[in-house]
């Protein structure tokens, strides 16, 4: 009898788990383990500003994303067949453009948590909603902070949660994808249609050498560095001031961080050097 039970697959009672939104326990049919699924079913993508001014159409991609501006995404799930569909959902995101693998959104990151008019576990209304899906609206959830969320939707149920992304530490140029997760049960839900690619943007830093009466002295030599903040700075490059009006421009800087500095340098008589503030802040080109 304890052989018996211990090789005896009741593979007949799946089909009541399944229907019933519960997790099929990890029985062994022909010696493969049943692979984990969800429930829940996925059912649109949608990518707003911080503002949730709506950039694209449901499962449209946003293709000229600045990574200084924090995104809305809202992604809409269903129980559909399932009489009930339970458990705990996550947010995840790769960096599709270098073939990254998904990995929960945290607080860093290429993207993560971010700052929008989303406040953490409030109520998402239909009204605020962004995307559409079939059956009975169950208000969703904001999440401003946290990645998971506990969902319960009865049969032909759907709602919608929304995340406050951050691209801050994206790549320039490359395309980003997300995936919703069902942690409960340790399986994807699916992939959204709707992915965010980071254009280039080039800053620049311009100014004017001038002599100690603040007059303009052209023909200086002038340096851009950058303090790292840790009582050092590193050289970038380097330009000669108009020999008039003593102008001088560095462009083609990929970030606006207020921390560079310019070193002003003339072999003259007497030689004059001398050096700005290092809180100089790049604007867009």
């Amino acid at each position: 009898m304890k052989n018996w039970l211990n090789t005896w697959k009741p593979i007949h009672l799946c089909w009541l788990f399944r229907r019933l939104g519960l997790p099929v326990p990890r029985y062994f049919i022909g010696g493969v383990p049943l692979r984990a699924t969800s429930p829940f079913t996925l059912s649109g993508s949608r990518i707003a500003n911080a503002t949730r001014t709506w950039q694209a159409g449901e499962d449209i991609d946003i293709v000229d994303w600045l990574k200084t501006n924090d995104f809305i995404l809202a992604i809409a799930m269903e129980a559909g067949a399932h009489a009930i569909a339970s458990g705990t959902l996550q947010i995840r995101w790769r960096n599709k453009t270098e073939a990254g693998s998904f990995a929960p959104l945290t607080s860093s990151g290429e993207m993560k948590h971010g700052a929008t008019d989303l406040v953490e576990g409030n109520p998402l209304t239909s009204g605020e909603r962004g995307c559409t899906g079939s059956g009975t609206w169950i208000d969703g959830v904001e999440k401003e902070a946290d990645n998971d969320e506990p969902i319960d939707l009865g049969k032909a149920q759907w709602t919608e949660l929304q995340f406050s992304i951050s691209p801050t530490d994206a790549q320039h140029g490359d395309e980003y994808e997300f995936e919703l997760y069902d942690v409960t049960e340790g399986a994807a839900v699916g992939v959204c249609l709707a992915t965010l690619t980071i254009i280039f943007v080039y800053y620049k830093i311009e100014g004017i050498s001038k002599d100690k009466n603040g007059n303009a002295l052209g023909s200086c030599l002038c340096f851009l560095c950058k303090d790292n903040q840790d009582n050092s700075c590193s050289y970038l490059t380097y330009m000669l001031s108009n020999s008039v009006t003593g102008a001088y421009s560095f462009t083609g800087l990929l970030d606006n961080d207020a921390q560079y500095l310019v070193i002003s340098w003339k072999d003259d008589s007497p030689h004059v050097f001398d050096v700005t503030d290092h809180v100089l802040q790049p604007v867009l080109e």
